[in-house]
């Protein structure tokens, strides 16, 4: 089975830099993976290679963004009622 492309396309005014561009394009492929993550359409091994990332580097990622680890997990009240 071939992997899928996910390909997204925007028009920019040309006075956008290059390095601007570059890190859009990351931003969006972090928001991709991450959402796939989130419907668990990705495991957190696929999720950390997709962005050639290592197991703990994405884990961080998360921590950073404030999204939960654990899926269905809003709060850490939650996760202490859960233990």
């Amino acid at each position: 089975m071939l992997p899928k492309t996910i390909e997204v396309r925007i028009e920019v005014p040309d006075e956008v830099s290059e390095k601007g561009l570059k890190d859009a394009e990351a931003k969006t492929k972090e928001a991709v993976v991450i959402s796939l993550w989130e419907q668990g359409e990705l495991s957190t091994r696929q999720a950390a290679t997709a962005l050639g990332m290592t197991y703990r580097a994405y884990l961080d990622l998360l921590a950073e963004r404030g999204i939960p680890i654990v899926q269905g997990q809003s709060n850490e009240a939650s996760l202490i009622e859960s233990t």
